[in-house]
């Protein structure tokens, strides 16, 4: 129904023709994996049947379950890369070596292999982990200020943790949000990915 009224009623309409059906796939992934940092490129290669059928309204069924199957490895992958974030976490890291992440997801292409991911992945969590850091010694710095002009330091819950353990414990949470996600949000984020192709 969605897909008819966006096709009829839209103020600039068009058929679900091969063309927007392969906008449809693109934009779904793009839409659950935007920083491209759980989907292999082989992963995004093996759902590529469904590229083109997407608006064959004789088959709703493949439709439907392209959707749900797409998120299925959504959270395989999630819980992946979780586990290594976590493990991650823990190991030695070389601040003192130049290394950078990308910032620009609309262009950038998916990793191809695993191990490039998961150097993505090291790299990302590198970053984090200074961040935290950072933040700490920042707080550090304004409560050692206050306390040498004889005030009261603020208290705050957010660094009652190490940064380590806070940053593990927001990994599991990443993980424990999309295992909640209902059915029908799935349907929402594929149906928004049509609608974005529209405008």
């Amino acid at each position: 129904r969605v897909v008819s009224m966006l096709c009829q009623f839209h103020y600039s309409p068009g058929q679900v023709d091969a063309k927007r059906s392969s906008m449809w796939f693109n934009e779904y992934f793009r839409s659950l994996d935007y920083t491209r940092m759980y989907f292999l490129d082989s992963d995004i290669e093996e759902f590529r049947s469904y590229e083109t059928v997407l608006g064959d309204m004789t088959n709703l069924k493949r439709r439907v379950d392209f959707a749900f199957k797409v998120y299925e490895r959504l959270l395989q992958r999630v819980q992946q890369w979780a586990i290594y974030s976590v493990a991650a976490v823990n190991m030695p890291h070389d601040f003192t070596q130049s290394e950078s992440i990308p910032t620009d997801y609309k262009n950038l292409p998916w990793c191809e292999t695993k191990e490039e991911l998961q150097d993505l992945w090291r790299r990302r969590v590198k970053n984090a982990l200074l961040a935290e850091e950072l933040a700490a010694e920042k707080d550090e710095e304004k409560a050692k200020l206050k306390e040498e002009k004889g005030e009261e330091a603020e208290k705050k819950d957010i660094h009652i943790l190490p940064p380590k353990e806070r940053l593990m414990r927001t990994y599991a949470r990443t993980y424990k949000r999309r295992l909640e996600v209902e059915s029908i949000e799935v349907m929402e984020i594929f149906l928004s990915s049509l609608a974005k192709t529209f405008d």
